[in-house]
């Protein structure tokens, strides 16, 4: 039997639709956060680089964090191809 490799066997999956609607929100407020924390600085104390400076504050966390992850995925993989767990 040949498989389907289309978008309507994919939407086909149960609970994928609503997985994919929550994903697209997360990523939506992720990105309105950027922008509302840029308005509300310039609105507040009209200071462009005070606005660059918080919202560089507000990522910083996570682009130190965000090679740990996939360092750690990248030594689970090579231990289940080498068969070590």
């Amino acid at each position: 039997m040949e498989a389907q490799n289309s978008y309507r066997a994919l939407m086909s999956i149960p609970g994928l639709s609503p997985l994919i609607l929550a994903a697209t929100l997360s990523r939506l407020a992720a990105r309105m956060f950027g922008l509302t924390l840029v308005l509300f600085v310039l609105a507040r104390f009209s200071s462009p680089a005070l606005a660059g400076w918080l919202t560089f504050a507000a990522i910083a966390p996570g682009l130190l964090i965000s090679p740990l992850p996939a360092h750690c995925s990248t030594g689970w993989v090579r231990q289940q191809r080498s068969g070590s767990i």
